[in-house]
């Protein structure tokens, strides 16, 4: 059951430090294109993929992906927020 927990946290780490640090962090402020969305969506689907299309990589890239566009979409974009 130890083992088993330990490769469950390990598995959630690896996917969130994914998420945030490859994913979000890339496009956090760098979307300046239509392109540039559509670039970021397919490679939220591609981690998704990777990840086996479960639902915590699913939830997460959708909302981090609907929250970078919509920086994107608004006057100030991502940068914005930070100030």
């Amino acid at each position: 059951m130890e083992n088993n927990r330990k490769t469950l946290q390990e598995n959630v780490n690896s996917i969130l430090v994914e998420v945030y640090y490859v994913f979000f962090l890339r496009w956090a402020g760098k979307i300046k294109t239509e392109e540039d969305v559509i670039k970021m969506a397919n490679e939220a689907r591609e981690l998704s993929r990777r990840h086996g299309d479960i639902d915590l990589v699913r939830h997460i890239t959708i909302n981090l992906s609907t929250m970078l566009e919509q920086a994107y979409k608004s006057k100030g974009g991502i940068n914005a927020e930070k100030e």
